[in-house]
């Protein structure tokens, strides 16, 4: 029993592309079947046509994975492609590929995928934790995402989330909690600093929307990654906008503030703490919140 780990390796050579694929569960070949979703996109975002062996010609395609290896022909026209792999998150899987930085950061940019979207940034940064020079690259692309007025605010805000400190720390055969932990919040701050004025304008624009109603959710969830940033750099903006959520009456608003006030000014946080704990003390559920918080 075990999650599968799935690697896909490419061959490119001058007759065209291979994809070899192998599955093992805890470091033993399995044969389970892996429905594999997958397109690849050309070097201005679009989406091309391809076929995987025989198939017929199309944009996206899906390949029944049974065997503990595998090699598929990938017949396609153009020659610098990005390969958009397990689509949809379309079998649950640990993935390992030969994707580079920069493709992960096409990706990124161009798949219209949300979960591969997702999944390119969640590399990226922990590419940034081994190499110094992705950071540019990661903030050059959040700019650009944050700039765009069509994206979902939920989706953006979990493009916001760093990994897992376990997943940084799955990185390395010897770990210290300590330093992963430390040089984590290091990478916050130095994502931070390179975005502040677009962080702070998207901040005090969500904040004016008044998005303590029911059908902002995303926009509060957005906020709440938003004033992590911020908080970390001690941006005036983003302690104004903290201070005054932190005493909404919407508890998710409210509870954002105060979780972004406790990363850094221990003393004034206690003080909204308190007045939490006064407004929402009859309510056992948020108080469990509020424990949370103080510790």
């Amino acid at each position: 029993a075990g999650t599968p780990n799935l690697k896909i390796i490419r061959e490119i050579n001058n007759s065209g592309m291979k994809l070899n694929f192998s599955q093992k569960i805890n470091g033993k070949k399995s044969h389970l079947p892996l429905l594999i979703k997958l397109s690849f996109l050309d070097k201005k975002g679009n989406f091309v046509k391809f076929k995987l062996n025989d198939s017929k010609l199309k944009r996206e395609h899906f390949y029944l994975f049974t065997k503990s290896q595998d090699t598929v022909k990938v017949l396609i026209n153009e020659i610098n492609v990005t390969p958009s792999f397990l689509r949809g998150f379309s079998a649950p899987v640990i993935l390992e590929t030969d994707l580079t930085v920069k493709e992960y950061v096409h990706i990124l940019l161009f798949d219209n995928d949300p979960y591969n979207r997702w999944d390119a940034i969640q590399n990226l940064y922990l590419d940034c934790y081994l190499n110094k020079s992705t950071i540019s690259l990661l903030c050059n692309s959040l700019r650009d995402i944050l700039s765009d007025n069509k994206i979902d605010f939920s989706l953006l805000a979990l493009f916001l989330e760093l990994p897992s400190r376990n997943s940084y720390e799955n990185l390395f055969d010897i770990v210290d909690p300590i330093d992963i932990y430390l040089k984590r919040i290091d990478l916050i701050k130095s994502i931070a600093l390179n975005l502040k004025d677009i962080l702070e304008k998207l901040a005090l624009s969500l904040f004016y929307k008044k998005i303590d109603t029911l059908e902002f959710v995303g926009e509060r969830a957005l906020l709440e990654k938003i004033l992590k940033y911020l908080i970390l750099i001690d941006s005036k903006i983003g302690m104004k906008i903290a201070t005054k959520i932190a005493q909404s009456n919407n508890m998710t608003l409210s509870i954002a503030g105060l979780k972004s006030l406790c990363l850094t000014n221990k003393k004034m946080a206690l003080k909204y703490l308190n007045n939490f704990y006064q407004k929402w003390s009859n309510n056992d559920l948020v108080l469990e919140k509020w424990f949370e918080m103080m510790s």
